[in-house]
C-alpha cells in the first residue's frame, strides 16, 4: 500500500486568477522559513497554476502580462495534508503619504489605506508591494569614489508608527547583529530582528525589475 503523507510533506495548492482571460506569471514564497525557496509558474498563462506547497504560511503574488505593477496577492496558510485553492485580490495602488522618514526625508511610497499594496519605482526600475503599515524610501544606485556604480537599486523598507527601519534592499552598510540577509534575485534583502516576517516575505515575493 502507498505511504500516508507525512506532515510535511508538500501539499497541493491550486491558484486560480480573479480574472479568466489574464495572463498572469505566479510566484510564490514562504514566511518566515530560513532556507526560503520562491516558486513560480513560469510563462504567464491563463489557466489555473497547481503546484505543491510545504505545509505553512506563503505569499503568492501575480503578474499579468503588460503590467508592470503586481496585480494579485494574497497570503495563504497551507495545512499538512489538505489540498487548497487561493484565487488572490487585486492589490490596491500606493498612497500619495505626507509622511517622513526618520532621517526627515519625504516616504516616496506608503501602504496606509488598504491591506495590500502594490507599486512601481520607475527611477529605480523597480516594483514592489507593501503590506499595511509600511513604507519605502526611493531607490538609488550606489556609486564608489571611483565611480563605480552598483549593478541593483537599494531600498530601504519603514514600519510601525513612528517608522522605523524595517529591511533593506542591497543595503550600503549593515551590520549581522542588526537582522538577517537572505540572497534574493536583486541581490540581498536584510531585515531586523524585529521586522514582520509576514511584511519581509511580501516583499521578496514581489521585488521585481521593470525595464
Amino acid at each position: 500500500a502507498p505511504a500516508s503523507p507525512g506532515p510535511q510533506d508538500p501539499v497541493p495548492v491550486t491558484i486560480f486568477a480573479p480574472e479568466e482571460d489574464a495572463a498572469v506569471a505566479w510566484t510564490a514564497y514562504p514566511v518566515g522559513a530560513t532556507d526560503a525557496q520562491m516558486l513560480a509558474n513560469g510563462d504567464p498563462t491563463t489557466a489555473p497554476w497547481v503546484s505543491t506547497f510545504d505545509p505553512g504560511d506563503w505569499v503568492v503574488a501575480g503578474q499579468v502580462t503588460g503590467n508592470s505593477r503586481i496585480a494579485y496577492l494574497a497570503v495563504t496558510s497551507v495545512a499538512q495534508q489538505t489540498p487548497s485553492s487561493v484565487t488572490p485580490g487585486r492589490t490596491a495602488p500606493m498612497d500619495r503619504s505626507p509622511l517622513t522618514l526618520p532621517d526627515g526625508a519625504d516616504v516616496a511610497f506608503a501602504c496606509r489605506a488598504a491591506p495590500l499594496c502594490a507599486g512601481t519605482d520607475k527611477p529605480a526600475g523597480l516594483q514592489f508591494a507593501l503590506p499595511h503599515g509600511w513604507a519605502a524610501s526611493a531607490g538609488l544606485m550606489y556609486e564608489t569614489a571611483g565611480g563605480a556604480v552598483a549593478d541593483a537599486p537599494s531600498v530601504t523598507y519603514y514600519a510601525g508608527d513612528p517608522l522605523q527601519v524595517a529591511a533593506a534592499l542591497n543595503p550600503h552598510q549593515w551590520d549581522g547583529e542588526i537582522g538577517p540577509c537572505t540572497q534574493i534575485d536583486l541581490g540581498l534583502l536584510c531585515a531586523t530582528t524585529q521586522a514582520d516576517p509576514l511584511g519581509v516575505a511580501i516583499l521578496a515575493a514581489t521585488l521585481r525589475r521593470i525595464e
